[in-house]
């Protein structure tokens, strides 16, 4: 398994977003500040296990 981070500069920030927005019901809103915090204070990740998930 690889962990990269995402910062607000990676292709999967508009992803990390949207996916946020669409479960705010369970996660809890965010602001757009918040996301670009957490790009900025590496707590945005992404997990895959090998390159067919690139």
């Amino acid at each position: 398994m690889t962990t990269e981070f995402i910062d607000s500069r990676n292709g999967f920030f508009e992803d990390v977003k949207a996916l946020g927005r669409k479960n705010s019901a369970t996660l809890g809103f965010m602001l757009e500040s918040g996301f670009e915090d957490h790009a900025r204070n590496r707590k945005s990740i992404r997990n895959f296990a090998n390159k067919n998930y690139e």
